[in-house]
């Protein structure tokens, strides 16, 4: 379940590349309240409002890292929810209503508020900063320069493909969503009404990649429907159904007339949203099912560059792909010498 929990949040935000969210976890898990700011660019302090004191550089960057990790965690609500449990604790409830975007558009937006974050990161004195906040520098720095890199890939990912496709992790990510509150059975009623919209701007986005040869093999596609088929039958034996209603009989709060109410609510939505939206999602595989693509980088216009860019940021290593291949051949002689 776990592998494909990850799988969902790689399909949806592989391309859209965030920063490294255990650190944005652990800045807002012991946050305290500051004072935000919004720029850092000044000299080492600036006013608080109040008047009683100045922050430092240090303040100013703990408060900027703090914004930016909320920043990255609305910029994903499933990540935030997956990160962070209890994401009324942490002031997003708003977003356990909400779904990602996977559109062209919000993927530019999300690039030029990282540019902007850049531009802030690069205002601080990185000298008046603490050993550890030097760190988390240079990490945010790799970070947003690497996704702002990735700017130049907008089709690379298989949203539809088999086994591994939104077909079928989305459902599995959305059954594992906790429901501990009549607010959170709410929220998550919401929460799939968003479905239709989300497959509708990934039919729109696979449909624009295939035209560009980013397709995969034929043959793929026709397993992509013939999943979504094996998948959607009887709405009341649909496994997201199944598992709302094992959750929502496992809230010991809500009474039996509200179980029933949530339940038909719920019924109601797959059999008259999510259903068609599945149907929606299949008849754009089929119409890509004729595709002679071996679904292979080399194939693509700019897939040496696209390889080049995932062997750096992979690697953190400024070195090029030939370069790196000889430093590998280097150690390998240097490593398997000192095994003998």
């Amino acid at each position: 379940i776990e592998m494909e929990v990850k799988d969902m949040k790689r399909i949806l935000t592989s391309w859209r590349t965030v920063l490294v969210l255990m650190l944005a976890v652990s800045l807002m898990a012991g946050c305290t309240s500051r004072v935000s700011t919004s720029s850092s660019t000044s000299t080492t302090s600036v006013a608080v409002p109040d008047g009683s004191e100045e922050l430092t550089q240090s303040q100013k960057f703990d408060n900027f890292l703090e914004d930016l990790a909320r920043e990255q965690l609305e910029d994903s609500p499933l990540t935030a929810t997956f990160k962070l449990g209890d994401l009324e604790a942490h002031g997003l409830m708003d977003l356990a209503s909400q779904l990602d975007h996977v559109d062209i558009d919000s993927y530019k937006d999300t690039l030029a508020g990282m540019q902007e974050d850049l531009e802030i990161l690069h205002g601080f004195n990185v000298e008046e900063l603490t050993e550890n906040q030097k760190v988390n520098y240079q990490l945010v720095e790799f970070n947003l320069e690497t996704a702002l890199d990735s700017g130049d890939f907008l089709y690379i990912d298989h949203l539809i493909q088999p086994s591994a496709g939104v077909q079928v992790n989305f459902p599995l990510s959305l059954m594992q969503i906790e429901l501990e509150s009549k607010e959170e059975v709410e929220a998550f009623i919401l929460r799939v009404k968003e479905v239709p919209r989300l497959f509708d701007e990934v039919i729109e986005y696979e449909a624009e990649r295939f035209e560009l040869g980013y397709g995969l093999p034929g043959n793929l596609y026709d397993e992509v429907a013939e999943q979504i088929d094996a998948m959607v039958g009887q709405p009341e034996e649909f496994m997201m159904y199944l598992s709302f209603v094992d959750r929502v009989d496992a809230l010991e709060e809500l009474t039996d007339e509200e179980r029933s109410a949530y339940k038909e609510e719920y019924l109601a939505v797959i059999r008259d949203e999510i259903f068609p939206s599945f149907e929606a999602l299949k008849n754009q595989a089929l119409a890509m099912n004729g595709s002679s693509n071996s679904g292979s980088i080399s194939e693509w216009s700019d897939g040496k560059d696209y390889y080049e860019a995932l062997v750096a940021y992979k690697t953190s290593n400024e070195l090029d792909v030939e370069g790196l291949e000889a430093w590998a051949e280097e150690q390998i002689v240097e490593l398997t010498g000192e095994f003998q």
